[in-house]
């Protein structure tokens, strides 16, 4: 449904059809601070994957990847794949 705000002050709900509908629930990193989650090095999944999409930049061949959800796999499977 939608909301026609053209119409006011009235307000109702139109039904609509699509071929195809494309749901964005958009996403972002979440911090969590702990000791030492300020030092140079320590980054979000997403900082770490815009890195090494930009670059391929990795600092290190030991790293840790710490959190939930599928937003790691990616991270993971970018970093195996640039020897981490």
């Amino acid at each position: 449904h939608a909301v026609d705000r053209g119409r006011a002050p009235e307000e109702r709900a139109v039904a609509l059809r699509a071929p195809a509908l494309l749901v964005a629930t958009g996403a972002y990193d979440r911090q969590l601070p702990f000791p030492g989650w300020d030092l140079p090095g320590v980054l979000t999944a997403g900082g770490l994957q815009s890195l090494l999409k930009g670059g391929g930049v990795v600092a290190g061949s030991r790293v840790v990847l710490g959190g939930t959800g599928p937003f790691l796999l990616p991270v993971a499977a970018a970093l195996a794949a640039r020897g981490a």
